[in-house]
């Protein structure tokens, strides 16, 4: 059952805290990974930024509030990365935190698809 495998969420930013800039982009979630993909219309000269994020390096997943721009989700790494994503749709920002959580945790995803 490959019911954690999304079709894109877009209208996604990805918030560089360094800079203070935001790229707009497409977020994905796969079985494996977290991607998020740069639209074209930010960098017409060359193709896109990707992040690829492995579920196995995530540590924890934070929903914050709901502000005016969308819904904060911060994503902290195994290897200290962290990453703000602003999702303009509360929904879905919903959505991709909570099947993140079920795909942190493998052996009791495994064990709910098997008994239903």
């Amino acid at each position: 059952m490959n019911r954690h495998i999304w079709l894109p969420v877009e209208q996604v930013r990805l918030l560089d805290r360094f800079s203070n800039k935001a790229t707009n982009g497409t977020l994905y979630l796969t079985a494996t990974h977290l991607i998020f993909v740069e639209s074209s219309s930010n960098n017409s000269t060359s193709a896109g930024q990707e992040v690829w994020i492995l579920h196995h390096h995530i540590a924890s997943v934070e929903k914050l509030s709901l502000t005016t721009t969308g819904c904060p989700l911060v994503i902290q790494c195994r290897n200290f990365r962290v990453v703000h994503f602003v999702v303009q749709k509360e929904r879905d920002c919903h959505d991709v935190y909570s099947s993140l959580l079920r795909l942190l945790r493998p052996g009791e995803l495994a064990q709910q698809d098997y008994w239903m």
